[in-house]
């Protein structure tokens, strides 16, 4: 999880309130980000979004890996899929607004 100054300034422990968190679904070893806490007495969204920096490494990555038998198309499509992501969900909007984020898909558990 990638939790990034603004809000790493006022995580603490026994800190308890609403918390933002952000999925990148498979992307290496960082999988999501803590973006924004409210609390009774503070709230604090981050400045930093790493889904932007995120999509912008796999689309500079995917270029050169085109040589590659065009492998490099996955890298940049999946890029350009958060980059959608972005405009379309905004942070914001969720964070003062109180605006639900859309659900995340059902799954299918086997036991």
């Amino acid at each position: 999880m990638g939790v990034c100054n603004d809000v790493g300034s006022r995580l603490v422990l026994g800190l308890s309130g609403r918390s933002y968190v952000d999925r990148f679904f498979r992307s290496g070893s960082l999988r999501c980000q803590l973006w924004g806490l409210k609390t009774e007495r503070d709230m604090v969204i981050d400045a930093t979004d790493l889904r932007v920096r995120i999509a912008v490494i796999k689309i500079l990555q995917g270029i050169p890996a085109i040589l590659l038998l065009g492998l490099g198309l996955f890298l940049i499509g999946s890029g350009v899929g958060l980059l959608v992501q972005c405009a379309r969900n905004d942070r914001k909007k969720f964070f003062f607004e109180g605006a639900e984020p859309p659900p995340l898909p059902v799954a299918t558990v086997r036991i």
